[in-house]
């Protein structure tokens, strides 16, 4: 239910409001699912990426970055919910003009082994 007031919210243009129920959403998740948990992950990439729609990328990236470790960690480096979030991190990083960090993450989920079978799969 949260994460759909959270949705709409954004669809809107009510990015404050996003905000709030994303942290909402994010708290229950840690304390109910725990931080590793899939759902919790992805509550803490809809609030970085609406964090950084708002133009606070420094807060973006450090959940970004968190969640990205927790994935390596539990799925592993090639997994495609690992891959998207470098793929999102390089975007942030981008906005905040660090091109070369940016760089080695966009790149990197275009080369993985995994995401190029999961693509000529799905062809």
């Amino acid at each position: 239910m949260m994460a759909k007031l959270s949705a709409t919210y954004k669809v809107q243009g009510d990015l404050k409001d996003a905000e709030k129920a994303q942290r909402q959403l994010l708290d229950i998740g840690r304390r109910t699912l725990g931080p590793d948990h899939q759902d919790t992950l992805d509550s803490m990439e809809l609030l970085a990426i609406t964090l950084n729609d708002q133009g606070h990328s420094t807060e973006s990236e450090k959940l970004m970055s968190e969640e990205l470790e927790i994935q390596r960690r539990t799925l592993g480096p090639e997994n495609s919910h690992t891959l998207q979030t470098t793929n999102n991190l390089g975007g942030v990083l981008k906005d905040e003009a660090r091109y070369s960090d940016a760089k080695k993450c966009t790149r990197m989920p275009w080369t993985s082994s995994t995401l190029l079978h999961s693509l000529i799969s799905a062809a």
